[in-house]
């Protein structure tokens, strides 16, 4: 889950840190207000559904896409270490059969001819996260959105993070634990469901290797992507539009719910449970989002005790 690895790498002092879960000083308060606002009104804006039947957007910039500087020299470099890490762990093939896949899904693209040589383009270095206990991803790519040329502006230096996700947790957490029936999901791949418009994807570019593994070849991004700063925010933002449209009591009851890919929700008996929970999936499909990997203590009588992770915390179902 994509919140739970953002909530894993807090610990419990950063958590609770001021600046952290988004209170401060009223002047700052106020101008990171308007940011947000101008940030939400340019997501009203510009967001759409493409020719996949799938939600765009465009990146939410507060400097000019000029700001950036054209780091193939340091993406190379990278990918080298990278390379050199992957075959030491003996993760390479796995590493590249993701890209394989996004290729074929249509998550990426390969860079045409005719683009290569434009001067306003921006590499994401990228590297492993390897979790063997995970049950699902055990190689997951991670972009570096944050790497930058000495006195030059990173990606997500000129992109907005949008409003603070972290206080969301205590009223979805007090929620989850007001009713009978307790459940969690989540999304899968939930960043790479949403499409990033064309006019950004070549600031979302990075390198990887041709069939010889001696020859670099461009590819670009064409989904929103873990590791810039404003994704969280993309996908919260695409979640309340798609939501607020539909305007159903299972939309409603969803809104309330998710914290970045995570459905955290209770209901009062197991049948309404069971109607919600196949009236979601539905629901969350029409976003061409797949709401799966459901858990609920209805399973406790069953299979006996069984620990599951709420946003980072145990609960013993």
């Amino acid at each position: 889950m994509v919140a739970t690895s953002m909530i894993g790498n807090l610990s419990i002092q950063q958590l609770w840190d001021l600046d952290v879960i988004g209170i401060q000083d009223p002047i700052i308060t106020k101008s990171k207000k308007e940011i947000d606002e101008d940030i939400k009104s340019h997501f009203i804006q510009s967001v759409k559904i493409n020719e996949e039947g799938r939600y765009e957007v465009e990146l939410p910039w507060v400097m000019p896409r000029s700001s950036i500087a054209n780091n193939w020299g340091q993406a190379v470099k990278r990918l080298v270490s990278t390379t050199k890490r992957l075959k030491e762990s003996g993760h390479y093939e796995i590493y590249e059969e993701v890209f394989k896949d996004w290729l074929k899904e249509g998550v990426i693209e390969q860079v045409p001819d005719e683009d290569l040589n434009k001067s306003e383009a921006h590499y994401l270095p990228h590297r492993a996260v390897i979790r063997d206990d995970s049950s699902t991803t055990k190689v997951r790519p991670v972009f570096d959105a944050s790497c930058k040329l000495a006195k030059s502006l990173s990606l997500n230096d000129c992109l907005a993070k949008g409003p603070n996700q972290l206080e969301l947790i205590p009223d979805i957490l007090l929620r989850f634990r007001w009713k009978q029936i307790g459940a969690i999901a989540d999304i899968r791949k939930a960043f790479l469901m949403i499409s990033v418009s064309q006019l950004d994807r070549d600031y979302l570019r990075f390198l990887w290797w041709e069939n010889d593994k001696e020859t670099v070849k461009v590819m670009r991004h064409r989904r929103v992507v873990f590791g810039v700063n404003s994704s969280p925010f993309q996908l919260a933002a695409i979640i309340e539009h798609h939501l607020l449209n539909k305007g159903t009591d299972t939309a409603n009851l969803l809104l309330k719910s998710f914290y970045v890919d995570n459905c955290v929700i209770s209901l009062e008996t197991a049948e309404i449970y069971e109607s919600f929970k196949s009236k979601a999936i539905e629901l969350m499909a029409e976003a061409k989002m797949d709401l799966r990997l459901w858990e609920s203590n209805l399973e406790f009588h069953e299979s006996g005790s069984k620990t599951s992770k709420v946003l980072g915390l145990n609960w013993d179902r």
